[in-house]
């Protein structure tokens, strides 16, 4: 069955926040997403200034995309 990509983002819609690095201290926008286990690898909350690792993914079901500040703007 093929999925258009405005349902796989309905289906698969997660969770957005703006959070604070705690290595650099800089705020980012952070999404989590349901993962499908089968089809799509881990992806850890990794800040996008500095690539450091905030949050190791315990969750094995949730991905994370994040970006800087000023690329939500554009």
């Amino acid at each position: 069955m093929l999925v258009s990509e405005e349902d796989y983002n309905k289906e698969f819609e997660g969770d957005s926040e703006f959070v604070r690095c705690v290595f650099c201290h800089k705020k980012y926008f952070r999404k989590e997403i349901l993962r499908v286990p089968e089809f799509e690898t881990l992806v850890d909350d990794i800040c996008p200034y500095c690539k450091s690792l905030n949050n190791i993914n315990v969750s094995a079901n949730v991905k994370y995309i994040n970006c800087k500040l000023e690329d939500i703007d554009n």
